[in-house]
């Protein structure tokens, strides 16, 4: 199809069809994205981290790669919602609410999902920053001390914050807890008194 053939109103009617054409790949690429990340595959093709294997490879961000993940292990896993649901609502609505659905209760999140399917994206931001207006509370040292320490090391290892406290837990694991407690203790002390 040659653009520049069309009417005004044709190109405007086509941005639909384009735009179901897309979604209708989301969940599937996703989905195969996620199986190739997780087994490992890329390093069957010599690549140490999927983050250098797609960004090498295939030309693509690691974030819109992350975004094409977890719209699948989120949405299709975890709240079982079907591709013609995920499709409905579209990609960027649902990376708008993925905040807002991870981590939380069931019945909360799915509230979420249903505004991403009722209200268009202009209206879900608003009500996102409403949200976040009512919800907002001064966060405590220790409060920021973890975010900033959780959001270092998953910049650093490029991964989750789930994926993170794997990587924590394999480290820990066999470590002597006395000792590590002591250190804490003092370092600790240290901190607070800065």
């Amino acid at each position: 199809m040659e653009m520049v053939n069309l009417t005004p109103d044709e190109k405007l009617s086509n941005i639909d069809k384009f735009l179901k054409k897309i979604r209708g790949n989301y969940v599937a690429f996703g989905e195969l994205l996620s199986d190739i990340k997780r087994s490992g595959l890329f390093k069957s093709k010599g690549y140490r981290t999927f983050k250098t294997f797609i960004e090498s490879e295939h030309d693509m961000t690691m974030r819109a790669a992350s975004n094409l993940i977890q719209l699948f292990e989120l949405y299709a896993q975890e709240y079982n919602m079907s591709e013609a649901d995920i499709e409905e609502i579209g990609i960027e609505k649902l990376n708008m609410i993925s905040s807002l659905v991870q981590d939380v209760d069931i019945k909360e999140g799915e509230q979420w999902i249903n505004e991403a399917k009722k209200l268009n994206v202009s209206e879900l931001r608003e009500q996102i920053k409403e949200s976040k207006e009512k919800s907002f509370k001064p966060q405590s040292f220790k409060e920021l001390f973890v975010k900033q320490f959780h959001e270092k090391w998953c910049v650093y290892y490029n991964c989750t914050p789930k994926e993170l406290s794997f990587k924590l837990a394999v480290y820990f694991q066999d470590v002597d807890m006395a000792k590590i407690k002591a250190e804490i203790k003092i370092k600790q002390e240290k901190l607070e008194l800065e």
